[in-house]
């Protein structure tokens, strides 16, 4: 998980919004039949696609390009469920995978990777993903999403071991300028927030800076 930053609201958003909701309180009220319609309006081309910008084309949550396995699901930070009116609310609206979807749910306490630093609360063990010290929320957080399940790691081992062969075959380049030119390419390339798991292999990085290996 990286740290995120909220782009501008789309304007169908902008316009509607207030709309939406009083629509959706109204419908709910009457107990019409249409609820599940009123709802499912935020779903649309213009906001998915600048939730996808400004994810990096990546689940908000486990870092997996969204592209690769899945349309991705526009999920809301607090569930709607706790207030209706968070239902159309931009600043609570963000991308995930499938399946970190469906195991946040509208579960409440998971963690907001645009309101806080991940890279302050979460650790890594190779490809495995943990939290740090008391940090109860991120605890909470790659518990109840399940960022160790078993596709995860084999994905995020696979960049490990992509990472670790590139920076291996910098010590067969014999002019030290441009092996140190290509060594910061690679580290520039490899925990640019584009990439897929940035967040593991820039942990992998810096641990291999500070042990003097790179």
């Amino acid at each position: 998980m990286i740290m995120l930053t909220k782009g501008a609201e789309p304007a169908i958003l902008a316009k509607n919004s207030e709309k939406w909701t009083t629509e959706l309180e109204a419908e709910i009220l009457n107990g019409g039949d249409n609820v599940s319609y009123r709802t499912s309006k935020y779903n649309t081309k213009e906001i998915k696609s600048a939730l996808q910008e400004e994810v990096n084309g990546k689940c908000a949550y486990c870092e997996s390009k969204l592209l690769h396995v899945t349309y991705g699901d526009i999920e809301h930070i607090v569930p709607k469920s706790t207030d209706i009116k968070l239902t159309f609310a931009w600043p609570n609206l963000t991308l995930a995978c499938d399946k970190c979807n469906t195991y946040k749910a509208a579960k409440i306490g998971i963690y907001d990777p645009y309101g806080s630093n991940p890279e302050l609360d979460f650790r890594f063990y190779g490809p495995m993903i943990s939290h740090s010290p008391g940090s109860d929320v991120a605890e909470i957080t790659h518990i109840e999403l399940e960022l160790n399940r078993a596709q995860l790691l084999e994905r995020r081992h696979e960049k490990i071991k992509s990472l670790l062969t590139s920076l291996d075959r910098l010590a067969n380049i014999a002019d030290n300028q441009m092996r140190e030119l290509l060594k910061n390419s690679i580290i520039s390339h490899e925990s640019s927030p584009e990439r897929e798991f940035s967040a593991c292999l820039k942990s992998l990085i810096e641990t291999k800076r500070q042990r003097g290996e790179i």
